[in-house]
């Protein structure tokens, strides 16, 4: 990582298992300071946007867990690329994870844990990578499920911090562009509007705001 003169902005905080400082780069970038001595630039967003959503969401409580599902209705055909293969999907949240299942008309290789990934542009320039969850599945029509965090950060310690800033931005800005690679190629994926779905690019905000009001 590149060192950083930084100037501490709050003293610091505890969360249960890990303890961390925020603090400002002279270039001017929010970064965390976590125990072991690295940092990341941070992406918290400092006041959402709210949003009305037509999306309808369903929750319901496992009796036997006790954990709490939330599932979205799903938006058909919301991306397409420039082969005019479409992208449809939907949010899944259990508990205090979210996931976002996709489903892709055109063939670029297989889904899986090691080989595919998903990456979000979004409007305010933030690149938002996504991991792979569950089974490989190949050729067209594959239904995958990603999680809004990268491979490599599913094993810090910091996984659900970094989760849930991810979701923040997701939240508060449209997306742009879908790079959802596979194991043999990538497509790029834009906004699909269409009669029925005016606001395609939106897909993130309704889903995960309907899903927030459960």
């Amino acid at each position: 990582m590149k060192n950083y003169t930084l100037i501490i902005l709050l003293i610091i905080f505890s969360s249960n298992a890990y303890s961390q400082i925020k603090a400002i780069s002279e270039n001017g970038d929010e970064v965390i300071l976590f125990e072991n001595g690295t940092w990341e630039k941070t992406n918290t967003t400092k006041s959402i946007k709210t949003i009305n959503t037509t999306v309808e969401a369903k929750a319901e409580i496992d009796k036997f867990t006790k954990s709490k599902k939330i599932i979205t209705e799903q938006w058909i055909y919301f991306g397409k690329d420039n082969s005019n293969y479409r992208l449809s999907g939907n949010l899944y949240r259990i508990d205090n994870l979210t996931f976002f299942n996709f489903s892709y008309t055109g063939d670029i290789g297989c889904f899986s844990e090691f080989s595919s990934k998903l990456e979000v542009l979004l409007s305010n320039g933030e690149v938002i990578a996504f991991s792979q969850v569950g089974n490989t599945e190949c050729g067209k029509n594959s239904r995958v499920s990603f999680l809004p965090i990268s491979k490599e950060q599913q094993n810090d310690k910091n996984f659900q911090y970094i989760h849930d800033e991810n979701l923040k931005l997701l939240k508060q800005h449209n997306w742009e562009t879908i790079r959802l690679t596979g194991s043999e190629f990538y497509t790029d994926i834009i906004p699909n509007k269409r009669r029925n779905l005016e606001k395609p690019e939106q897909f993130f905000r309704e889903h995960i705001t309907a899903a927030d009001s459960k």
